[in-house]
């Protein structure tokens, strides 16, 4: 029996459309990224080539966005990379998990960390507002496993570090702080959805 594995573009598809879900999932028709998702996995890589290895990054958005970090101390920010979420198993006894890629993560408190995720966009006004961070599948799942890593923390800072990839090169840092009850609630509603 293979195991499911679900992420957060999935849920979120899931929510918002079963049947383009079912297409892109289960049926295994997905779309080819386009050249603005090509471009936005450039500016991640040379972000995160240059905090892993110090490879000075080509692009000036990416250049921006390490620029917008600045603020972070240097000795409690790292990246992070995949991480795997347990969920109870299928009706059916498949077992199943949640995956997702956290770009970054301070943890210079273990009470309150912080999860930075670079998003590249074609306009800044689309950057998500406090109340979507707080909402959002994909941040929420990564402040589940924050919270499961680090049982002393009361609260996860959320933030997306947003790289417009039109006009002159900036990023935008915003962000949200959740508490643990919130991530708890949100989490719970969840993984019953693609049981």
């Amino acid at each position: 029996m293979k195991a499911r594995r679900y992420s957060a573009s999935q849920l979120a598809l899931f929510r918002a459309c079963r049947r383009k879900w079912w297409f892109s999932y289960p049926a295994g028709f997905k779309t080819p990224p386009g050249p603005s998702q090509l471009l936005g996995s450039e500016i991640h890589r040379q972000i995160r080539k240059y905090l892993l290895d110090g490879a000075e990054p080509v692009d000036a958005r990416a250049v921006e966005g390490l620029r917008s970090l600045a603020s972070t101390p240097a000795g409690a920010l790292h990246v992070e990379g995949g991480i795997t979420i347990p969920l109870s198993p299928a009706a059916d006894g498949t077992p199943r998990s949640f995956v997702g890629f956290i770009d970054l993560l301070d943890d210079g408190d273990p009470s309150r960390p912080v999860i930075t995720d670079h998003k590249t966009t074609s306009d800044i006004r689309y950057a998500k507002t406090s109340y979507e961070l707080a909402e959002d599948v994909q941040m929420i799942s990564y402040a589940k496993h924050a919270i499961d890593r680090y049982p002393e923390a009361l609260e996860v800072e959320l933030r997306h570090n947003v790289i417009p990839t039109k006009g002159a090169p900036r990023a935008l840092l915003t962000s949200t702080t959740v508490g643990r009850a919130h991530v708890e609630a949100r989490w719970a509603a969840y993984p019953p959805i693609l049981a």
